[in-house]
């Protein structure tokens, strides 16, 4: 290599060093770029579906963005959970399209194509196909289920929408008393139970429902009893009636009361059928002494007359 060339070379070999170190950190930040790419599309997907639905439903949004639902990813209890490692199958119902397969979902929490399905793309032309209410409510609220499948509701196939707006998860009226009053208000109701309880409402007792088991929940996935039987259960009573053990004892001791006084009673009774037929005895007793009496003095009044009457005789002769 000539003196005069050496220059040349020189900046030729830095030139292409920095040609291969501008690729080298462009191709890096490519991918960086398309890690936050992929990452911020799933934060994309999650929220565009909610935003894309409210701007035509915006009254739906607004009343399910703070629901049961909405919230269920983002729970302190279900965190917790995911903290210490929870069981994947979870993501079934605190998530929107899970996949057992990878482990990923479509979105935190329960948004519209959880229980809508997927939106069609030409829609609003095609409408969004609206599912069988029960079997998507089944998914998760299976114990619920179950128990609505043996109540009266069941058996009149009654949707779970009939009493429960799924959007703000809450019942479609005011109180729970005008809920059941809207199809039962023309029912007599009577007996004990409805007439010393008006001021409860009728799912205190139909509705009994017990304490979530959080631990058993996050530990199985079993989900505590809702009370959608309808029936009155005995849970129901001993809950408000905490001290029944003081109840109990109370009875048994007007049990005892109750059988002392019979046992009183008893022998009141038998004490006054013994001077019942002591009087009919000395009645006839008085009787037939009476009957002797009356004889014996007839007897004597008889002999006196007989001895009196010869004598009057024998001196009117004379």
């Amino acid at each position: 290599m000539s003196t005069q060339n050496r220059p040349l070379h020189i900046i030729l070999i830095v030139f292409v060093l920095v040609v291969m170190l501008f690729i080298a950190t462009w191709t890096v930040a490519a991918q960086d770029d398309a890690s936050d790419a992929e990452t911020g599309d799933e934060v994309t997907v999650e929220v565009a579906e909610v935003q894309t639905c409210a701007e035509c439903h915006i009254d739906v949004v607004a009343d399910w963005q703070d629901s049961v639902h909405a919230t269920a990813f983002q729970t302190e209890g279900f965190q917790h959970a995911v903290a210490e490692g929870l069981d994947s199958s979870c993501l079934e119902c605190h998530a929107t399209g899970y996949s057992p397969v990878t482990g990923e979902i479509a979105a935190e929490g329960v948004t519209c194509e959880a229980c809508h399905g997927t939106t069609p793309e030409n829609h609003p032309e095609e409408p969004v196909p609206v599912l069988n209410g029960i079997d998507v409510c089944a998914e998760c609220h299976l114990t619920t289920y179950h128990e609505w499948q043996v109540s009266p509701h069941g058996a009149e196939n009654m949707p779970c929408t009939t009493c429960h707006d799924p959007h703000p998860q809450q019942i479609r009226f005011e109180s729970n008393n005008a809920l059941c009053l809207d199809c039962h208000g023309d029912d007599v109701l009577t007996g004990f139970a409805h007439e010393t309880h008006t001021e409860n409402e009728c799912t205190d007792c139909h509705w009994h429902r017990g304490e979530f088991d959080t631990q058993a929940h996050l530990v199985t996935g079993a989900l505590s009893p809702t009370g959608h039987e309808g029936d009155v259960e005995t849970l129901a009573c001993t809950t408000c009636h905490e001290n029944q053990e003081e109840y109990l004892a109370s009875r048994e001791a007007g049990a005892e009361m109750v059988t002392a006084s019979r046992v009183d009673i008893a022998e009141l009774e038998a004490e006054v059928a013994s001077v019942r037929a002591q009087g009919e005895n000395s009645s006839a007793v008085h009787l037939i002494q009476g009957i002797v009496v009356g004889i014996a003095l007839g007897g004597i009044l008889v002999l006196l007359m007989s001895r009196l009457r010869p004598g009057r005789f024998d001196r009117r002769s004379n």
